[in-house]
């Protein structure tokens, strides 16, 4: 006798790291790398070598708040610790990481692994930008396989042909780069959240659509878009909607912009530090307030990763924050 048991779809998920095992992976990764790198045994040369480049990484993660959010992802982690080796360090400036890891999945991943395919990783992403924007606009970060098929259509048509196929593109990306992954049957998401932020943000950017982030400007689910974008441009008029806004969080991330942006006014420049130094000497109890409030809710973003459980301040407090 037959016995025919139903079909089961299987979806499996990788769990985040903890800091321990973000240690350990790029601790070992070194050592293999730098092994192969110098066509030898792991030998005390080899382990010092690994030791000194993955202490640098290291140092670099804790003291980055973004990247040490992203580093438990261990796909995200491999991406940084491959641009880290190959470029001997890491880029400047968070949004040029972003770049590089985006092209690494989308293009160089796969000629690594010798696969041919007609769209360059630039086509590729000009098509995710649609979507990762349209997450944003929707405050999501998930999207079911059918939904996303009707928002990228047109794009994928104008970038490959009518006769391209949604379903076959999105489900080669999350096969061959991993930029995407699979939460359960046929609903996506992005390998990471930021990664999903940097490309709306240079999607903004490619359609003109600064307006957008400025109606969010204190909007918490749209800040690392908003600093992303004003990385890539000039920041002065999202700057300046902050200030108006004057909220604790539109002034917070108005200082991210200034200190990220890829160009700020002058004058834009004097009316942030007017409203939270003179905010800071005001006699008025909710003007103080409020620039303390700022103060101190950047520091909190800023704090130091020790370990799981630890992070910590090294500068000093003010008496305004206190």
């Amino acid at each position: 006798m037959k016995i025919h048991l139903p079909q089961i779809d299987l979806v499996l998920g990788v769990q985040p790291f903890h800091w321990r095992e973000v240690e350990q992976f790029i601790i070992r990764w070194y050592r293999e790398n730098e092994s192969k790198r110098q066509a030898r045994a792991i030998d005390p040369g080899v382990e010092q070598a690994a030791r000194r480049s993955a202490n640098d990484l290291l140092s670099r993660i804790q003291n980055s708040p973004p990247l040490a959010a992203m580093a438990v992802n261990p796909l995200l982690l491999t991406m940084i610790a491959t641009v880290h080796c190959y470029r001997g360090a890491l880029p400047g400036r968070r949004v040029e990481l972003y770049a590089e890891i985006c092209d690494v999945l989308l293009g160089r991943r796969q000629e690594a692994k010798g696969l041919s395919d007609r769209l360059s990783a630039a086509q590729k992403q000009t098509v995710l930008q649609v979507l990762a924007l349209k997450g944003m606009q929707r405050n999501t970060r998930e999207f079911k396989l059918v939904t996303a098929c009707l928002l990228i259509r047109q794009r994928l048509a104008t970038v490959v042909g009518a006769e391209a196929d949604p379903i076959e593109f999105l489900q080669s990306i999350e096969r061959v780069s991993g930029l995407l992954v699979q939460r359960e049957q046929d609903v996506y998401e992005f390998a990471h959240k930021s990664l999903q932020e940097y490309l709306a943000a240079k999607q903004i950017k490619d359609i003109n659509q600064e307006m957008l982030l400025a109606r969010h400007i204190d909007d918490p689910w749209w800040e690392e878009t908003i600093r992303l974008f004003a990385a890539q441009s000039d920041a002065s008029y999202l700057i300046q909607t902050a200030i108006d806004r004057n909220t604790v969080q539109s002034l917070a991330i108005a200082y991210d912009c200034l200190e990220e942006g890829l160009r700020v006014e002058p004058n834009v420049r004097k009316n942030l530090e007017v409203a939270i130094e003179k905010g800071l000497e005001s006699t008025n109890p909710e003007i103080f307030k409020l620039a303390a409030e700022v103060k101190l809710s950047r520091r909190l973003k800023n704090l130091l990763r020790i370990d799981d459980k630890t992070e910590i301040d090294l500068s000093y407090i003010t008496c305004a924050e206190s």
